[in-house]
């Protein structure tokens, strides 16, 4: 009777081969649902890194800027810092340092050959940072005792680092590190919201993320109607329309402002002037060969960004007889 119970028993578990496993239809799909989602996670890495680099080159150049500030400060004198209206009253022009106007008696370039020394950054020598600024004159008031300076920060492209040459200009070139002087129409495209712009000459230095820095707004027609308004604007480029032709639709963050003063919330005026055959400056792309520029510009943009800020002009002290 024992044996019975215990042969029963037994019979009551189910044999080894018989537990419940996996069909190959199941693997399958495991395996396609584990790979999709290594794919996915191994696509994060490439924008991660992306990301990570274009933050990290945004805080080096915003740390850049404010040395360069600084620095530029006790370079502020008149001479170094001239007027950058055509006449008292004028609405104030930008002006890179190599263009800037020479007041009369005073040597040619002196702001630039006072600054140029100091453009690029002698703990990392792949970056630089490029001065423009401007300053109005009253008839009332005489110079403003400020400049507002307008830092573009750059990094090398084309080559491994920026060499104090890149900021000498060659035999018929400018240098490396010299904004580039253009002529730029802007308008606004109320088709698909966005701000657009055509560089007329030099299209070739156009590249995305670039940014240009309107130095001489001379429009008289809408939606301002007011001359200089757009002096100092920073716009950035975006996705190119007709990269050849140097049409370029502006970067949300660096795009025209839009809006209506008398209707809020209507897009059929702005805050800054549609602009025709406007004088601008940009950097963009670098040399093809910084030791051959007759060859060209190529590769992506040197800008990382750009900052502004007022610098207090320095005033010599008076002369004790």
């Amino acid at each position: 009777m024992e044996f019975e119970m215990i042969a029963r028993n037994r019979g009551c578990r189910p044999p080894c081969d018989s537990r419940p496993g996996f069909a190959f239809t199941e693997v399958l799909f495991a395996v396609m649902v584990l790979g999709i989602g290594f794919i996915m996670i191994a696509a994060m890495f490439p924008v991660t890194i992306k990301q990570t680099q274009a933050t990290l080159e945004e805080s080096v150049a915003a740390a850049m800027a404010r040395e360069a500030l600084a620095y530029l400060q006790t370079q502020a004198t008149d001479n170094n810092f001239p007027s950058t209206c055509q006449f008292p009253d004028a609405p104030a022009q930008v002006y890179s340092m190599p263009q800037a106007p020479t007041p009369k008696g005073v040597q040619p370039f002196a702001g630039w050959y006072a600054t140029r020394g100091n453009y690029i950054n002698t703990k990392n020598p792949r970056l630089a940072w490029v001065p423009l600024y401007m300053r109005s004159e009253t008839t009332q008031s005489g110079l403003a005792p400020y400049a507002q300076v307008i830092m573009i920060a750059v990094q090398a492209r084309n080559m491994e680092n920026y060499e104090p040459e890149d900021v000498i200009p060659q035999t018929g070139f400018q240098s490396v590190l010299e904004p580039r002087a253009i002529k730029v129409s802007l308008s606004y495209d109320y088709t698909n919201f966005h701000g657009r712009i055509t560089i007329r000459d030099l299209p070739n230095l156009a590249a995305r993320d670039a940014y240009v820095v309107i130095a001489n707004d001379q429009s008289s027609g809408a939606p301002r109607n007011v001359v200089g308004q757009s002096n100092g604007r920073i716009y950035r480029l975006g996705n190119p329309i007709d990269e050849a032709g140097g049409v370029w639709a502006l970067a949300p963050d660096g795009d025209m402002i839009r809006k209506n003063f008398n209707s809020p919330g209507s897009i059929s005026a702005g805050d800054d002037n549609d602009l025709n055959n406007a004088d601008a400056y940009i950097i963009g792309r670098g040399y093809t060969d910084p030791t051959k520029p007759g060859q060209g510009y190529s590769g992506p943009a040197q800008d990382i960004g750009v900052y502004t800020g007022f610098i207090r002009i320095n005033t010599p002290p008076p002369v004790i007889p």
